[in-house]
C-alpha cells in the first residue's frame, strides 16, 4: 500500500510557524517541551504532531488552525447543552434529535430516527441536536402557525368566528392537541375536535 497523502502540509506549516514566530528549532522545542529532533522530524515529514500540539505550534507563529465545512465556512462544534439519555450519554451524533408523542400514553419523548426516517424529515429539524429550550420554542412556533392558519380558514368559511382561538393566547390545550386529529385525554379545553365541524363548536348552522 502506498503512503496516504496528507491534506495538510504539516512540515511546511511547522516551518512557516517558526518563521513567523522567529523561532529556531531548539527554541520551538523548548516552548513545546519536546526534543529538537522531534521538531526536525516534523519538518522533514518523518513524524506528525498530534492535533493539539500542531495547534500550539501554529499559535506560536500567530497562525490559527481552522476546520471548514464544504462551503468554506467555519465548522461549529456540537454543543454540550442538548438533553442526554437516561444514562447521561449524548444521543447519537449522526442522527437528528427530535420529539414524538407516545401512541398510547401521549407522553412527549425524545427520539432519534434512523437514517431512512432522518433523511426524509431532515429539513424539518430545528438543529442537529437542539436544546430543550429550542425544542420547546419550535413546538410553540408550530402551534402558533397552525392556529393562525386554522383561524384564517374559519374566518374565510364563516366570515366571523367567536371561537376562543381567535384571541391570544389561542387556547389552553396542550401542544399535542395541535398535532393530533383529536384532543388529548388530558386536555381541558377540548377545542381541537371542533375545528372541522365536529363537536359543540362546529361550523354547521
Amino acid at each position: 500500500m502506498g503512503e496516504t497523502k496528507l491534506l495538510v502540509d504539516v512540515p511546511g506549516l511547522v516551518r512557516r510557524a517558526r518563521r513567523e514566530g522567529d523561532l529556531s528549532q531548539r527554541e520551538l522545542a523548548a516552548l513545546l517541551g519536546v526534543d529538537q529532533a522531534t521538531v526536525s522530524r516534523w519538518e522533514t515529514g518523518q513524524a506528525v504532531p498530534d492535533v493539539l500540539t500542531f495547534a500550539r505550534v501554529l499559535a506560536l507563529g500567530g497562525l490559527d488552525l481552522a476546520v471548514l465545512d464544504a462551503e468554506g465556512e467555519p465548522a461549529v462544534p456540537m454543543s454540550e447543552a442538548p438533553p442526554r439519555d437516561g444514562q447521561g450519554r449524548h444521543y447519537p451524533a449522526h442522527l437528528d434529535l427530535g420529539e414524538e408523542y407516545h401512541p398510547v400514553t401521549w407522553e412527549l419523548r425524545l427520539t432519534t430516527p434512523h437514517r431512512r426516517r432522518r433523511d426524509a424529515r431532515r429539513t424539518l429539524c430545528v438543529a442537529d441536536h437542539p436544546t430543550r429550550a429550542e425544542l420547546d420554542a419550535a413546538r410553540r412556533r408550530g402551534r402558533e402557525e397552525r392556529c393562525a392558519q386554522r383561524v384564517a380558514e374559519l374566518h374565510a368559511r364563516r366570515g366571523t368566528c367567536g371561537h376562543p382561538h381567535t384571541e391570544e393566547p389561542p387556547c389552553s390545550c396542550p401542544v399535542g392537541c395541535e398535532e393530533q386529529a383529536r384532543s388529548l385525554p388530558a386536555c381541558g379545553c377540548r377545542c381541537e375536535s371542533g375545528w372541522l365541524g365536529e363537536g359543540p363548536v362546529g361550523l354547521a348552522g
